[in-house]
């Protein structure tokens, strides 16, 4: 297949939508080459509507690790695949447990050392960078825009296989979602990407662009912009650049989203001095956009007008406050009315409108389904964990047995059976002969422990990744004190 035959077939493929964070798409925080080439600031800048229309200058400064880096394209590329995992995972947690196999596949990148070790150096670069967005997120609660620092990932883990043996259940590789970005996600201010048509984009301009005008496309077809506006503070195009190259670079990106399908047109021209550019994609090109809603938004939007909340106030709600508030007090209201306060919520629509806005304090008592469930798991995680440190006391105990101890109890059942079959003890060589055969049998140190895990699971049910790298910890503790007889441990769960 050639590459005019890949491109239409990504373009007639289906949408494969992942997620996009809204304020990374509103200012870059990544080059357009692959190569940082010294740079360790990037500034960019515009303005937004304030108090009284009048106004206010919104500021995004990107400052990069001295050890990593600036992030490039590419780490651009790994975070879209990052965001995508986490949609697929559910959005239902910050750390989020994810393969290098499944990014270089998202990416379409080769399955190689080469490229396993890109997306690592990614990772370095994606939690080394600062960036300092000033007047940039949004506070519904108050009404305001406030001005955060943040990483973008906090911290990650990748396991990697040094050899093929005594590794078969390696723990899945995990990065965790810096607090200020997973806030704004779990806000709702993301908005859907076509990551399968946004990886077969050639150039970094133009899959940059393509975020940017898919969000400026909300609800309209046409979208309007100065030439350096959106050259140098949306797309990071290099500000030494000459104006001639600015408008190539957008032309270039531009005639890309073209012959994919997705622009229909765009035009340049001047207006009050400025040169402006103009965007028109194609009218079903808002198919499945039309609501701007992510599916979260979208399902407790449906829920609150099925209590009675209209739909335009049920959409603000939805848009203005966090979705696990909105959806405490959909299951708040839904208790009331179960447990015979209707006399107290007589009109549930107008009651869960309030909740929300005003914040109603919980019952006492009182537990959503999330808290349930994060309870849950926490008492299961201890149970589970209770039988690790079983298994491990157990552990310790085989490991400090003679292997006479260890084949004593073969060698006693083998009697006993010799006994009842010959009516008669058996001769020593015989017992020498039961006592080989035994010590021969004896499994090691690994497959013994490994042998007690499955005992656990089987009692307790599967271990996540977390508990299945304390599990690995808590043989490698128990082997190191009984080699170190005088070394004394804390069993103090914190050690993991």
């Amino acid at each position: 297949m050639n590459k005019e035959e890949q491109k239409k077939r990504v373009l007639l493929s289906p949408p494969y939508w992942g997620r996009d964070e809204m304020n990374l798409v509103e200012f870059p925080f990544a080059l357009l080459t692959d190569r940082a080439m010294g740079i360790v600031t990037l500034e960019f800048s515009d303005y937004i509507p304030g108090e009284g229309g009048k106004p206010v200058v919104r500021k995004w400064t990107v400052t990069a690790s001295e050890k990593f880096g600036m992030p490039t394209r590419d780490d651009e590329r790994v975070y879209v695949a990052l965001m995508q995992i986490t949609k697929e995972n559910g959005l239902d947690s910050p750390r989020q447990f994810f393969s290098r196999y499944r990014v270089l596949n998202a990416i379409g990148w080769e399955q190689t050392g080469h490229y396993y070790k890109r997306v690592g150096e990614s990772l370095d670069r994606l939690m080394g960078v600062t960036v300092k967005a000033e007047n940039a997120f949004y506070d519904p609660k108050t009404r305001a825009y406030s001005t955060e620092s943040f990483h973008i990932i906090d911290n990650y883990r990748l396991w990697d296989r040094l050899s093929t043996s005594g590794q078969q259940n390696l723990p899945l590789s995990y990065f965790k979602w810096n607090e200020i970005i997973w806030k704004s996600i779990k806000a709702g201010y993301i908005k859907k990407l076509d990551t399968r048509f946004w990886f077969s984009l050639k150039g970094a301009a133009a899959r940059r662009m393509y975020r940017y005008l898919d969000k400026k496309f909300y609800q309209k077809d046409v979208f309007a912009i100065a030439v350096d506006k959106l050259a140098l503070e949306k797309l990071g195009v290099n500000r030494a650049s000459r104006p001639a190259k600015r408008r190539a670079q957008i032309e270039k990106a531009a005639r890309e989203l073209i012959e994919r399908g997705y622009l229909k047109e765009f035009s340049f021209e001047r207006s009050h001095g400025r040169m402006i550019a103009t965007f028109k994609r194609h009218g079903n090109g808002s198919k499945g956009r039309k609501t701007g809603l992510s599916d979260e938004q979208s399902s407790l939007k449906s829920e609150l007008e099925k209590w009675g909340v209209t739909r335009g106030i049920a959409r603000r709600l939805v848009l203005q406050h966090p979705s696990e508030r909105v959806r405490e007090k959909i299951e708040l209201t839904g208790h009331l009315m179960a447990d015979g306060h209707q006399d107290a919520v007589k009109n549930p629509g107008g009651f869960l409108r309030s909740a929300i806005e005003d914040d109603y304090a919980l019952p006492k008592g009182f537990m959503t389904s999330a808290q349930r469930k994060k309870q849950k798991e926490e008492t299961d995680r201890e149970y589970k964990l209770n039988a690790l440190y079983r298994a491990e006391s157990e552990f310790k105990d085989w490991l400090r047995q003679s292997i006479d101890q260890r084949v004593s109890g073969n060698v006693f059942v083998f009697e006993m059976r010799y006994k009842r079959q010959h009516n008669k003890p058996p001769t020593q060589a015989e017992r020498e002969h039961a006592k080989r055969e035994a010590i021969d049998q004896l499994p090691t140190e690994d497959e013994y422990w490994q042998g007690l895990v499955e005992r656990v699971k089987e009692d307790c049910g599967e271990l996540n990744p977390e508990l299945l790298g304390i599990a690995e910890k808590l043989k490698e503790r128990a082997k190191g004190q009984v080699a170190n007889l005088g070394l004394k441990k804390s069993m103090d769960e914190s050690s993991f």
